[in-house]
């Protein structure tokens, strides 16, 4: 089962950092980085998580272990066509994976939604792991605030997504 409370909290604090009045802007620049990291490094672990719950009934331990070293931890990234559409695809099966996507984009295109945020991230998470923030960098991420109304838009997504993998054959 997903955690939703922690990442919310963690964003929350991180924002209270952000707006306090002596917090510098290199500092700012620190927590808004800090927010997109652990919003992603969430979003990952997420999808982990749905699939690993799905495997637990229905397939043996070993097979379990197996997916999660070579299927699930294997994968590099989240961008939706690129990773999280193909681990899905290995996991589920091509079948089931249609009915859930079937299945959300009856939610009002949710997959197009998840979709969108993920490439976004992407390149937002990419630009925040692979560069260092030394005093006086011009590096800009979304502030916290952002982060949060992000992570509430697509809170409901990731819970649809769980909700929908978890009733599977």
């Amino acid at each position: 089962m997903i955690n939703y409370l922690d990442i919310e909290n963690n964003i929350v604090i991180i924002e209270g950092k952000y707006v306090d009045p002596s917090t510098t802007t290199h500092e700012q620049i620190l927590y808004s980085k800090l927010a997109v990291l652990e919003f992603c490094g969430w979003i990952e672990e997420s999808l982990d998580q749905i699939l690993k719950d799905y495997l637990i009934p229905r397939v043996s331990a070993p097979n379990q272990t197996y997916v999660d070293k070579n299927i699930i931890k294997k994968n590099s990234g989240f961008e939706y066509e690129r990773y999280t559409r193909r681990m899905f695809c290995s996991v589920l099966g091509i079948k089931n994976l249609e009915i859930v996507e079937t299945t959300l984009n009856g939610y009002g295109g949710q997959i197009t939604t998840l979709e969108s945020m993920l490439s976004s991230y992407t390149t937002i998470r990419n630009n925040a792991a692979h560069n260092s923030t030394p005093v006086g960098t011009t590096l800009i991420f979304n502030a916290p605030s952002i982060v949060l109304s992000h992570f509430r838009s697509i809170k409901p997504i990731i819970s649809d997504l769980e909700t929908t993998v978890s009733c599977l054959p």
